[in-house]
């Protein structure tokens, strides 16, 4: 499995990125042939390689928005952002999707990495949602220049709050997603005291959301998933640089092989 890494990463170090991606396709190929047991030094490879391949999808998901250009309604601005919406899950959900083939290999490092990258998705998506223009269909402006000073208040503040819960619906469970992807990155990274980028991310994501959004979220989870561990107020709390924390009963992430760091 060495050697078909190494020639993976000669075809990068030439800047031969076709070449590369094919290597590394090879190199999950190879794993597969040789039989050897997930969670093996070799299945490292293979899902370092796994892992690289379906990383790329993300990176463009990074521009990902909600326009809703010139509605001529309120309902045509709502039913073109909830389209938009749809639109963005479905794209969520595929690269999320791409990483549950990192899983099997089961090795710690990149299926912490595979969670957070889920998270991360889930991430882009509640930002694009919350981050909607708020423009006046062309119906309300004409309401407006007909109205008075006090209507047209009265107009926008009801037009917004229609906006506002049309968002804050469509964003609860996309932001909870995100939440429980990175809640088992950080309770995999404690479980095996790992100190990685994506252990760092995931607590640092966590430390946005707050406990109280971090356990309505975890409810969730555990309500489609009633293997999923409950939260406990201050498990994701950053711990000294080089100390983990202590893994409380109750708390672990689901079994994941062993491996150095």
């Amino acid at each position: 499995m060495r050697a078909y890494w190494r020639i993976a990463q000669s075809w990068k170090a030439r800047g031969r990125m076709k070449d590369y991606r094919a290597a590394l396709r090879e190199v999950t190929t190879a794993f597969d042939r040789t039989g050897q047991p997930a969670g093996s030094i070799a299945a490292g490879y293979a899902a370092e390689a796994r892992f690289i391949l379906v990383d790329d999808k993300i990176k463009g998901f990074e521009k990902f928005q909600i326009k809703p250009g010139k509605p001529k309604t309120v309902q045509a601005y709502i039913n073109t952002i909830t389209k938009q919406i749809g639109s963005g899950a479905k794209q969520a959900q595929a690269i999320s999707d791409g990483y549950e083939s990192v899983f099997p290999y089961r090795r710690p490092r990149w299926t912490i990495a595979g969670y957070v990258r889920q998270g991360r998705a889930y991430e882009i998506l509640a930002r694009s949602i919350l981050n909607t223009p708020i423009v006046l269909p062309a119906d309300l402006q004409r309401a407006f220049r007909a109205a008075d000073e006090y209507e047209r208040e009265e107009y926008q503040l009801d037009f917004e709050d229609k906006i506002r819960q049309v968002l804050d619906d469509q964003v609860r469970p996309v932001e909870c997603f995100a939440v429980a992807r990175y809640a088992l990155a950080a309770r995999a990274g404690r479980a095996g005291s790992f100190d990685t980028e994506h252990t760092r991310i995931a607590i640092d994501r966590l430390q946005a959301y707050g406990d109280e959004r971090i356990a309505e979220c975890i409810a969730e989870a555990q309500a489609r998933d009633a293997t999923f561990q409950g939260y406990t107020p201050g498990e994701f709390a950053r711990s000294p640089r080089g100390k983990p924390l202590e893994i409380r009963p109750g708390i672990a992430p689901p079994a994941i092989s062993k491996e150095n760091p």
